[in-house]
């Protein structure tokens, strides 16, 4: 998803709003829904307004959709042509077997002598 770059850069790198910054999109029920979480480091009343509250939070995501949005519907025809064929080709890249197999690796962890010999976690691509 071409947005979870720059939702990351612009609110955890430049505004550095929270500890975690992550986008997604998801479908349930036929409708489609883009989340952003942030996750900041002090607790704040659920009502505040100030940095580090929920509303603050939500305003600053909501800002940076708004903007995202706006950046998009601004491209030229030529730019998004390239930002489209970018994102593709990145999303495209062969792979080796081989090194698939390197990478796979790191995230099979053998426990001995437990319950559960077998750990794997799978990353979210």
């Amino acid at each position: 998803m071409a947005i979870k770059e720059p939702c990351f850069d612009t609110l955890r790198t430049k505004e550095q709003l929270g500890y975690v910054v992550s986008c997604s999109a998801t479908t349930a029920g036929g409708a489609k829904y883009l989340t952003v979480i942030i996750q900041g480091s002090e607790e704040a009343d659920s009502s505040s307004s100030t940095p580090n509250g929920p509303d603050y939070y939500a305003t600053r995501a909501e800002t940076f959709l708004a903007s995202y949005a706006s950046s998009l519907q601004n491209m030229s025809e030529k730019d998004f042509e390239d930002f489209r064929s970018a994102y593709i080709s990145s999303k495209s890249t062969f792979v080796s077997l081989e090194d698939q197999a390197k990478e796979d690796t790191k995230y099979v962890r053998i426990r001995c002598n437990s319950p559960q010999p077998f750990f794997i976690p799978y990353p979210i691509i």
